[in-house]
């Protein structure tokens, strides 16, 4: 908490400076993973204990699991699903349901959302949540006794899961398109601004400065639950059309950051211009680009950067605070292999629930899937919480070029776990300008957001992106030991993390490649120890040939598949890149034995293949 707030005990209404309990419950929420082998999220019985309900921490764990339940915030949501289920007497039951959202807050902290009140005890401002603007919770908890066969085969999960409906106001001009240049693409109808090559008809007189009422629907499967409980101030929800660039300026985001003066408008202009997710132009070095060029981008074009890295997006703001940012599916206009534009926002709120599992130590920000709907109009796409202490982006500030310094003002430890992270999902758009940089004081922490390009096919591994953090020099060195314990971590949550995967839509094939990407982070960093900058450089192309051949990883994955009796085979495409290509859509894989076949390989060669690996001579902001 960036400021303390005040919170009546649920338990004996006594007041409590909650803000005083800020650092135990960052260490508390930043070092473990939920359900750490006592069933429930490892937060439960510290809850459990505000809410006079200990005596209930088996049958409340026997709960989560029958549920799903993973985080503390979905058992907070469905507290009165959870008081029905374990028949709690009429004391007990409004005890927790009055008590759930503080309780929460106290234990968790800033890891629950924004900041919440600044009210003292002298004042009656409220601490809400986001779901106390909803005007409708829809639930698919499973009904006490029910198993969670049923709504496992009705795709729910294991049957934790919320839709919130909440009431809005538009700050913007709803356009009627006339012509729309692809049926597969559906315009960005709510924006002011239309897409190149589309004709609209005129705005309505005094349309565009009359407020529309619209409708949005928080509906990710594992995470909408966790974004009700973001702490706001205030009751009415606004949106509006934002720059990508000004989308998460806050209270920090002025005047220089430690003494370190980020670039001018001009001095960003005159690098090279990079494609990002959402398929317009921005600014990059020129190792992406090249890269990039060699992909097919068709319909991409080249606004300035004030129009936004992610195409149009709209800011949710409650009492005149961003609480977070809405990406549209129909923005996205990126070609990757194995990835079809719309996929977008599963894949956001993929990552996010990839960290969070393993103890959010990445920091992406809360993700959910939603859609806003305004005069006829559903715009689907996803949101995401802002990020309220960032002063900037990477790509504006210098990152010092020896280890020493570099380390002072982004630590090695708060690096790897980004490195790990962008590793295991196989980030294919890591560039500086989708990496916040965060807080005055040195050093400094990390933001990273939009992760639409992410979790590819584990047969097209040929786009890895790692240009933000690949060459910063505190990654050349061996891992922290909190390193290599995250990526232990990460490696003994994966099963859980898989079935939210599925939970969330993922596709079979892309959770395989978090599965040997994960593995081999594994190896390479928890068991050998190796540099993540230099792992890194085993999963990437050579920039040298011109990204042309098959990476290392690449050419691991083409020989375990084939072992494993895949139909997968290597092949040159028009533009003399070599690709990997499977006829059944990997169907023939027998999946254990590939990433047997994988976890060998790395045992055996790993260590030599990173010796390997030349010391880059490129700086990260060329």
């Amino acid at each position: 908490w960036l400021k303390p707030f005040w919170l009546k005990n649920p338990v004996d209404g006594d007041v409590i400076p909650v803000g005083r309990m800020e650092s135990a419950a960052a260490e508390h929420t930043g070092r473990q993973s939920p359900r750490a082998g006592t069933g429930g999220p490892p937060e439960l019985a510290e809850w459990l204990a505000l809410l006079g309900l200990s005596s209930w921490r088996c049958e409340v764990a026997k709960w989560c699991d029958e549920q799903g339940a993973s985080f503390l915030e979905e058992v907070a949501e469905h507290v009165e699903d959870l008081a029905q289920a374990l028949d709690l007497s009429p004391a007990e039951a409004s005890r927790a349901r009055a008590g759930a959202r503080g309780a929460l807050m106290a234990t968790m902290g800033d890891a629950c959302g924004k900041g919440g009140s600044t009210s003292g005890p002298g004042r009656a401002t409220p601490l809400c949540s986001l779901r106390t603007l909803s005007t409708a919770v829809k639930s698919t908890a499973a009904p006490a006794g029910a198993g969670t066969g049923d709504f496992e085969a009705r795709g729910c999960g294991k049957g934790i899961s919320r839709v919130l409906s909440i009431s809005a106001t538009m700050n913007t001009a709803v356009q009627k398109l006339k012509k729309n240049t692809k049926s597969a693409e559906r315009v960005d109808s709510l924006s002011s601004d239309p897409a190149p090559g589309r004709e609209t008809t005129e705005v309505e007189d005094g349309a565009a400065c009359m407020p529309r009422a619209c409708t949005v629907e928080i509906n990710g499967p594992r995470t909408a639950g966790i974004m009700a409980h973001m702490a706001i101030n205030g009751a009415t929800l606004q949106i509006a059309p934002v720059a990508r660039a000004d989308v998460h300026k806050g209270p920090l985001d002025q005047g220089d950051a430690s003494g370190m003066t980020p670039m001018s408008r001009e001095a960003r202009r005159s690098l090279l211009p990079r494609v990002d997710t959402m398929g317009v132009m921005s600014l990059s070095g020129n190792n992406r680009e090249r890269l990039v060029s060699r992909v097919h981008e068709e319909g991409v074009h080249e606004v300035s950067i004030d129009s936004g890295q992610t195409g149009h997006v709209y800011a949710l703001e409650v009492g005149n605070e961003k609480i977070a940012v809405f990406k549209p599916v129909e923005g996205e206009k990126f070609t990757r292999k194995s990835l079809d534009p719309g996929q977008g926002s599963v894949r956001e709120e993929a990552v996010y629930l990839v960290d969070r599992i393993a103890g959010s130590q990445a920091g992406v920000p809360v993700t959910s899937r939603a859609s806003i709907q305004v005069d006829g109009e559903e715009l689907i796409g996803s949101v995401q919480a802002f990020v309220d202490n960032a002063i900037g982006f990477i790509e504006d500030f210098a990152m010092p070029r020896d280890a020493a310094s570099a380390e002072d003002f982004v630590t090695q430890e708060a690096a790897e776990a980004l490195a790990l992270l962008d590793m295991r999902v196989f980030n294919m758009d890591r560039h500086s300008g989708n990496l916040l940089l965060l807080r005055r004081e040195k050093p400094h922490g990390l933001g990273p957001i939009d992760h639409g390009c992410c979790l590819p096919r584990w047969w097209a591994l040929s786009e890895a992106v790692f240009d933000a953090w690949s060459s910063w020099p505190q990654l050349q060195c061996p891992p922290r030991e909190a390193t290599r314990s995250l990526a232990r971590r990460a490696y003994e949550v994966l099963p859980e993390t898989c079935g939210m995967m599925r939970d969330v839509g993922l596709d079979g094939a892309a959770i395989v490649t978090l599965r040997l990407c994960t593995l081999l982070v594994f190896v390479g960093v928890a068991e050998l120890g190796l540099p993540c900058g230099k792992l890194a450089a085993l999963i990437l192309r050579d920039e040298d040939a011109g990204f042309q051949d098959l990476s290392w990883l690449e050419q691991k994955v083409l020989a375990a598949s084939v072992s494993a009796g895949a139909e997968c085979r290597m092949q040159v495409n028009d533009r003399g890149d070599q690709e990997l290509a499977v006829e059944d859509d990997g169907k023939s894989l027998r999946v254990d034995s590939f990433l047997e076949n994988l976890e060998a390989v790395f045992r055996a060669e790993l260590e030599e293949a990173v010796r390997n690996v030349q010391n880059s001579t490129v700086d990260w902001r060329d």
